[in-house]
């Protein structure tokens, strides 16, 4: 797709595909290294993490969810600069109109492999519409699972008693949506896909899963 096009997906659903934005030899050493991220943190050297909450250990090690502050030169010295070099930002730009943006949040998240996963409905900003804020995962393996209510739906969320713009409704967490209302995003190694924050979407795959969850703010000066 040209940059016209993804904009257009993006205003018409909510979401847009860079596929294989990255190759096999750009992810080489990022790959390596978040894997070491991973390995430290599961053996509890590294503070900063996020784990399953009805199982917060397996055979000894912790049970992550995800990394947070996986760019700390405490946990890994080579994770910044390799990160920095991964630059999709002129495209993002480009595609989004924006002068410049933010990045308030980066975290690392994964799962183990016999540990299926399937997280929360829920909104990554306090509200919907959020047009200044979006989400960016950066895959290092291939996924599929990860369910989001494009632009288009958000107005049927009303008729399974789900907000059409709050954050997120404890009660209304793992409700059982019709496949019909969602789309399920299935990515490989090397896409990123970006979303904005306040789409209503849950986490869920079925296999091990790493990637890099960024969060991306407008920002006007250059």
């Amino acid at each position: 797709m040209n940059t016209e096009d993804l904009r257009n997906q993006y205003l018409k659903k909510g979401y847009f595909y860079l596929r294989s934005f990255f190759n096999e030899n750009q992810l080489n050493n990022i790959t390596k290294i978040s894997d070491n991220i991973l390995e430290k943190s599961k053996k509890g050297l590294w503070k900063h993490v996020k784990v399953y909450r009805e199982y917060p250990n397996f055979f000894g090690n912790i049970n992550l969810f995800g990394v947070d502050y996986p760019l700390n030169k405490n946990l890994d010295s080579r994770t910044f600069d390799e990160i920095q070099k991964l630059n999709y930002k002129k495209l993002i730009l480009e595609i989004m109109n924006w002068k410049n943006f933010k990045t308030p949040l980066i975290r690392l998240h994964t799962n183990s492999s016999f540990y299926n996963y399937q997280g929360e409905w829920h909104r990554d900003d306090k509200s919907y519409p959020s047009p200044n804020s979006i989400q960016a995962i950066i895959y290092l393996l291939d996924e599929k699972g990860y369910r989001i209510v494009p632009k288009n739906k958000n107005h049927l969320l009303k008729d399974f008693d789900i907000s059409t713009d709050k954050q997120r409704d404890p009660s209304r967490a793992f409700a059982k949506l019709p496949k019909s209302i969602y789309d399920v995003i299935e990515c490989k190694k090397g896409d990123i896909l970006i979303h904005e924050s306040g789409l209503l979407h849950q986490g869920f795959c079925k296999k091990k899963r790493i990637h890099y969850h960024l969060r991306h703010i407008k920002y006007e000066n250059e």
